[in-house]
């Protein structure tokens, strides 16, 4: 997990473990864990949203993952933007899409082809602001 400014600088990391077979409502404590730890330890006064990176199929618009390959204990659909933004208010927006939209966005923001024209995300710029002031990526 990271906290970035709006420029994507990283400001601070850390790492939790999570294994595959964990529960999604204890992969949820973990990720909402992290935020409290990540905004503790920075200077950061607010948080102006959450990123979540997954591997597999993701249904961004309503924030429910649909299969996570790397997650198989994990049967049914998760409610994953739902049930952490009960954990961290109404006020945060809260992104999860599949992990290769993330990349992408951090390549055409800090990669060798920053700037570029050529690159495009399908990622749409409402939800820049929301990856960049905190990001949950797991691998």
């Amino acid at each position: 997990a990271i906290i970035t400014d709006l420029k994507a600088n990283i400001l601070r990391s850390v790492t939790m473990p999570i294994s595959k077979n964990e529960k999604k409502e204890r992969v949820i404590d973990k990720i909402h864990q992290c935020c409290q730890q990540l905004q503790k330890e920075s200077a950061a006064k607010t948080i102006a949203g959450i990123g979540i990176a997954l591997p597999g199929i993701i249904n961004s618009r309503e924030g429910i993952t649909r299969y996570l390959p790397r997650f198989p204990s994990w049967k049914e659909d998760a409610q994953l933007v739902e049930k952490l933004q009960k954990k961290v208010g109404p006020h945060i927006k809260i992104m999860v899409d599949n992990e290769c939209r993330f990349q992408v966005y951090g390549e055409k923001a800090k990669g060798i082809v920053s700037g570029s024209a050529r690159l495009s995300s399908h990622t749409p710029l409402r939800y820049s602001a929301s990856c960049a002031r905190l990001s949950l990526c797991f691998r």
